[in-house]
């Protein structure tokens, strides 16, 4: 492709990038303020428990701290109001909010298609000007690539309230050491109650989990039962995805703060088998492609002689 032909297609992409751009950001910011709206619902759900769990005193602070944004009194003359009204909130604005992302993802294809499209015409930039001294060449590699910084701007820019974390609205089910029933947590939760794991491994019977779940479920309980003995079903397992939602930010947070993972996963392979386990870094290039992969050098330890 010489540099004229090469100017009509990024020309060409880019009126195509323009309306579908255009298109996308509509599509998506209407679906974003729909994700936020779910989630501002189950915050009032948990706020509101968490409200109504508190002592008079505590209910006074809360006017002064939040009464300005949530109506207290009226949380306050609801009849009633249980644990499982965070559960259901969660249940039900959780599955409304895999409905949305999904659709992001969907509108998401043809604009991550197009960036395809473009990182051809980057590299054939380039190419071209290692052999192309000219002005029109030098002007093709600035053009294409400041097209890809400010496409990638808007194509990966994070959606507010996407990775929300709602483990602080199941910790209002529990605060001050409250518990819930048995039967009140199965009733919002779709059981597993296949006799394998999806590996051909063998379950606990239903019957037998069942004996073992305590009638009053506290804290460590209920994490226990969600993350350890994983009762939900996986295709409906919205309890397990909000513990690992929360993980998974703790997690990140942790290496924000101290520069280092939380868990080293490696390190643990390597107490387990005895042996330094071989790591690599990839290299990528502007367009994060990996172009080559070196070996990081061995954690090794010395181990002292016992003879």
């Amino acid at each position: 492709m010489n540099k004229f032909e090469l100017k009509q297609s990024i020309n060409s992409w880019r009126v195509k990038a323009n309306d579908a751009l255009a298109e996308y950001q509509i599509s998506r910011d209407r679906l974003r303020i729909e994700l936020l709206g779910f989630n501002i619902k189950i915050g009032k759900v948990a706020g509101t428990y968490y409200i109504r769990s508190l002592s008079p005193e505590g209910i006074e602070r809360a006017k002064n701290d939040v009464g300005h944004a949530f109506n207290i009194d009226a949380m306050l003359a609801l009849p009633s109001y249980s644990p499982m009204n965070v559960f259901a909130a969660l249940r039900i604005y959780g599955r409304k909010r895999l409905e949305i992302k999904r659709k992001l993802s969907e509108i998401k294809k043809p604009v991550v298609q197009l960036r395809e499209e473009l990182k051809v015409l980057c590299k054939a930039a380039k190419e071209l000007a290692k052999k192309d001294t000219s002005e029109m060449a030098s002007l093709l590699v600035r053009s294409s690539m400041d097209y890809w910084e400010q496409f990638n701007d808007i194509v990966d820019s994070p959606y507010p309230g996407d990775d929300e974390d709602f483990m602080p609205q199941i910790d209002a089910v529990f605060y001050g050491g409250n518990t819930i029933k048995r039967d009140e947590l199965l009733q919002v939760i779709t059981l597993d109650k296949s006799l394998r794991y999806w590996d051909g491994s063998p379950k606990k019977a239903f019957a037998e989990l069942y004996a073992q779940i305590p009638e009053t479920i506290d804290y460590k309980a209920f994490v226990d039962l969600i993350f350890i003995e994983k009762i939900e079903h996986d295709r409906d397992s919205y309890l397990m995805n909000t513990l690992m939602t929360h993980f998974f930010k703790t997690q990140d947070q942790y290496k924000q703060e101290t520069g280092k993972d939380m868990i080293d996963t490696f390190g643990i392979l390597e107490e387990i088998t005895g042996k330094p386990v071989q790591t690599y870094t990839a290299e990528l290039d502007e367009f994060g492609d990996v172009i080559g992969v070196v070996p990081n050098k061995p954690n090794l330890k010395v181990v002292p002689n016992e003879s």
